[in-house]
């Protein structure tokens, strides 16, 4: 089973709206993974992001993994985040200006490939993706295989996570792959770490520049 027969719910610049309007947080209300796995998410990226790092943060939402990421010692030198929602742009710059940090945000539709040509552009050394696999259109075994064939042409480091179908799971949040369909699609340059039975991370260290 790659994908449950329930498609997710649709995540929208309305609901995300409708979201402040009633005094929602901004921060996890509108994240379709929930707050545990949330934590889960943030506290792997920071095993893997070093202090200093450039950071391309690729579904971003709120870019509430600075939060832990300056609370461990991991303070990034520069921080762009990408997402769908030019809501947050204002809460993006919140974080940026409270930690003193480099860095914007984009709002965009634009196709993986495109954005993460940006990381080359820009410099960027690390690429954070971890809450945007098990979205509609980034979902299968087939997408994740182009992915990471599309990350291979960056020497960055990354880390992403995908969710996996578990007992708990309800299908109406996201889509889940087979961990052994994950495992089939991983290149061998990728670790991986079971973050909780339903999420695994992936993780790749940039090579060093002789």
């Amino acid at each position: 089973m790659t994908a449950t027969a329930t498609s997710p719910k649709k995540w929208d610049a309305e609901a995300f709206r409708e979201t402040m309007d009633q005094g929602g947080d901004p921060d996890y209300d509108q994240l379709q993974q929930g707050r545990l796995m949330t934590r889960h998410r943030h506290q792997f990226a920071a095993t893997v992001v070093r202090s200093g790092a450039r950071i391309l943060d690729i579904g971003c939402g709120t870019a509430l993994i600075l939060d832990t990421l300056v609370a461990q010692g991991r303070t990034p030198a520069a921080y762009y985040g990408v997402d769908l929602f030019p809501e947050r742009l204002p809460l993006v710059a919140e974080r940026l200006a409270r930690y003193g940090l480099d860095g914007g945000y984009e709002a965009t539709q634009r196709p993986f490939g495109e954005t993460l040509e940006d990381a080359r552009r820009h410099a960027y050394d690390t690429v954070l993706m971890l809450g945007v696999f098990g979205t509609e259109g980034c979902s299968t075994p087939a997408d994740l295989k182009r992915l990471l064939e599309t990350l291979a042409r960056l020497n960055a480091t990354v880390a992403l996570t995908v969710p996996v179908v578990w007992e708990g799971h309800d299908p109406a949040l996201m889509y889940r792959m087979e961990v052994m369909e994950l495992f089939g699609a991983l290149s061998y340059d990728y670790g991986t770490r079971k973050l909780h039975d339903g999420l695994y991370g992936l993780f790749r260290t940039a090579l060093p520049i002789l």
